[in-house]
């Protein structure tokens, strides 16, 4: 991820302090990713795959509820309106690819159970909140620790899913499953770009 994005974020908000604009900015991106991800794999305990990829992927499930929910409740939520509909900007690139095909079961195939792994893979390692945190920010304030508690779970996380990337679907080249990854790593990376830049911008939407 382009350093110059975070430090532009983290001076914005060093700017601001985190307000109710910009905690309801990052909970609503990163409230996207976590329930994204949460659709795929709540239709992944449908896949036909090995009993240890099946409880990994539900212990992935259930940190990624929690994380929404813990989310959901420390965050000073803002009552605008324009921020949802920007939000959806932001996230459209992200919308359609493996959160919601496996839910049509029937359709389901080695390629999109991978690219759904892929994309996970994706939000784990290129969405990291925790660098646009003032280094004087108040560590004890609820919010702030609710990024670091959550973000170093998906970093236990992304572990384990390197881990499923290596044994999922078997009947895939190697060359298609670093095409998938390679996909998933820059549509996630280009969506995260936009969305520090949507923090650094003040609360009437203006650069």
């Amino acid at each position: 991820m382009d350093i110059t994005a975070y430090d532009a974020a983290r001076s914005a908000i060093q700017k601001t302090g985190f307000t109710p604009v910009v905690q309801t900015k990052i909970s609503l991106f990163w409230g996207a990713v976590k329930n994204g991800n949460a659709a795929f794999l709540l239709a992944a305990q449908f896949f036909p795959l090995a009993p240890l990829a099946q409880q990994w992927i539900n212990s992935q499930y259930f940190h990624e509820i929690e994380a929404s929910l813990l989310l959901a409740r420390v965050t000073r939520w803002a009552g605008e309106p324009r921020l949802f509909t920007e939000l959806m900007g932001i996230t459209s690139p992200l919308l359609g690819i493996g959160t919601m095909q496996p839910f049509l079961l029937p359709l389901v195939s080695p390629s999109v159970i991978y690219r759904g792994l892929a994309l996970g893979h994706a939000l784990l390692s290129q969405v990291r909140l925790t660098p646009v945190i003032p280094i004087n920010t108040d560590e004890s304030d609820p919010y702030v620790a609710a990024l670091r508690l959550i973000e170093q779970g998906d970093a236990r996380m992304l572990q384990t899913q390197i881990v499923l990337l290596r044994i999922s679907s078997p009947e895939l080249s190697t060359d298609e499953k670093e095409t998938m990854i390679e996909e998933e790593q820059g549509r996630v990376r280009g969506a995260f770009l936009e969305f520090l830049k949507w923090l650094c911008r003040t609360d009437n939407g203006q650069p």
